[in-house]
């Protein structure tokens, strides 16, 4: 069963916490609804996984290691190594750690790598594709995952994706760390759709975003400002939208970030001639 393993660790959380499955009808979670869910006969809605969660204590984060089996420092130390090598360029890193990762069994995580330095076949792109669609609960290896493989991705499929968090405020959005990954790939969505001439899809994700007032770091701001200038470059004003991407490079240098600002300027390829 696909949702076996969530309800587990749900009931093991819940009775760790001493809380009989009723305890949850008072959040609007029925006995029933729960019950199938433990026993990984049906999924409960996001929202409603994270409200329990929150009962009992525990983050989404936690919820997540608990998952993989506290697996998941090996997954971040390979997505940080995977985004760095790319960010620098660096195809035989990327080469190493894709078969580092499938042999730790982490096979989505290898593609994702793949995709990085050579194309995905048809097939290598329909398991990424269909593995992505079939999620219910997202996790950060999962959002890096759609990160990595974004130009995979039809601009119908980035859209459906992209619409499941912004049609309505996604709960996970309530978590730093989560709404953060989030906005990562938002903007690299953006920038995408912006390279592919898909005009209202490129600031759709901008402005949903604007509209919802998420919390940005620093650096997200300015990712924010680049893919806005980038959106203004290919579709309003050129000078303009290229003044407003040379703002957004020299903020990345100003903090130290000069890899980001190398990769940024050689990804969009800015002509101003």
């Amino acid at each position: 069963m696909a949702y076996k393993k969530y309800g587990e660790v749900f009931r093991t959380l819940r009775k760790q916490r001493k809380f009989p499955i009723y305890h949850f009808e008072k959040l609007g979670i029925s006995k029933a609804t729960l019950a199938k869910f433990e026993r990984g006969e049906s999924m409960m809605g996001f929202d409603r996984v994270v409200i329990a969660l929150h009962e009992l204590g525990t983050s989404l984060e936690e919820y997540e290691q608990f998952l993989n089996n506290f697996l998941i420092n090996d997954k971040e130390s390979i997505i940080a190594d995977i985004e760095h090598a790319e960010i620098i360029g660096d195809k035989e890193e990327l080469i190493n750690l894709s078969d580092k990762a499938e042999q730790l069994n982490f096979h989505l995580l290898a593609l994702s790598a793949k995709s990085l330095y050579k194309s995905l076949n048809h097939e290598e792109a329909e398991q990424i594709i269909e593995y992505l669609f079939s999620i219910n609960i997202w996790g950060l290896t999962k959002l890096n995952i759609f990160y990595f493989t974004l130009k995979n991705f039809s601009a119908r499929e980035l859209q459906i994706i992209i619409n499941s968090f912004l049609i309505e405020k996604h709960p996970l959005f309530a978590s730093e760390k989560y709404r953060n990954c989030f906005l990562k790939v938002a903007y690299r969505a953006s920038i995408l759709f912006s390279s592919r001439g898909y005009l209202d899809s490129a600031k759709y994700i901008i402005d949903c975003i604007d509209n919802y007032h998420l919390e940005h770091t620093l650096f997200n701001q300015n990712l924010r400002n680049l893919t806005l200038g980038y959106w203004n470059y290919c579709f309003k004003d050129t000078k303009k939208g290229y003044q407003q991407i040379q703002v957004a490079l020299d903020i990345f240098s100003n903090l130290e970030k000069y890899e980001i600002a190398n990769y940024y300027q050689h990804m969009l390829n800015l002509d101003i001639s």
